[in-house]
């Protein structure tokens, strides 16, 4: 009878990994399933093998769940080794640099939208998912990812071509989005270094690009309406004016 070797994967692993292929379920926990951050572990990396993009987001929900002081450090590890963008966004930033968004240049929903992207607060496909609530586990915008907050934000080729159009006007606030591949990266080196008016303004700038992203995401989700990224970018392009016009002095 002929057969096929697959390398690199335990029975176990590749028994949980065909279920989950034909029911689209991982495992309850009564199903005799080993659960252990080892096994897990070993899942993902075969999620990201054989490109399962949902299995490898369950896995990482389920090792998180199971941090702690003595095994952070080998998932973040296995997050790195196997390119788990939504197991790295799961660490939240913590004070001060959390306080810092309530310095931001910006309306005070702004602010306050901002202060709750970084603690993945907002109600991503990830969260909605972890909560069991309805919601479409694919990004509105380019329908190839999971939505989760860092996606939004960096990743998303629609978010990709909003931040573009502030090549120009914004230069040291788009090349610290392109080098950055986390939340937590991206607003260590946006707000690093000696604080300036261009860094004030690229930060209200690349805070109000998240903003209307989010907006953007809304609005196809709940009104069912769809806005370019051009027309996007020029709505950024607004709201920054009407700043900087509310902070001249009389």
């Amino acid at each position: 009878m002929p057969s096929i070797t697959l390398h690199e994967i335990t029975p176990a692993t590749f028994k949980v990994m065909l279920q989950f292929i034909y029911t689209d379920e991982f495992p309850a926990e009564g199903e005799h399933v080993n659960s252990s951050i080892e096994m897990i572990q070993n899942l993902l990396a075969a999620a990201d093998r054989y490109a399962l993009d949902r299995l490898k987001f369950i896995c990482a929900q389920k090792l998180w769940d199971k941090v702690s002081v003595d095994t952070v450090a080998t998932i973040l590890a296995c997050a790195e080794t196997y390119s788990c963008q939504e197991l790295r966004s799961c660490t939240r930033i913590k004070q001060p640099s959390l306080s810092r968004a309530w310095t931001i240049i910006a309306e005070g929903k702004v602010n306050f939208f901002f202060w709750l992207f970084l603690q993945n607060r907002n109600w991503t496909a990830d969260r909605l998912a972890k909560r069991g609530w309805p919601h479409d586990d694919r990004c509105c915008f380019c329908d190839q990812q999971i939505e989760t907050a860092a996606h939004l934000a960096l990743h998303c080729p629609f978010a990709k071509e909003v931040w573009t159009h502030f090549q120009v006007s914004h230069p040291l606030a788009i090349q610290i989005f392109a080098a950055s591949r986390t939340i937590n990266s991206w607003w260590e080196k946006a707000r690093s270094g000696r604080k300036t008016d261009q860094q004030q303004r690229g930060i209200s700038c690349s805070v109000y690009i998240i903003w209307h992203v989010w907006k953007e995401r809304c609005r196809r989700i709940f009104q069912n309406e769809i806005t370019s990224a051009a027309t996007v970018a020029g709505l950024i392009k607004a709201d920054l004016e009407l700043i900087r016009l509310a902070r001249l002095k009389p």
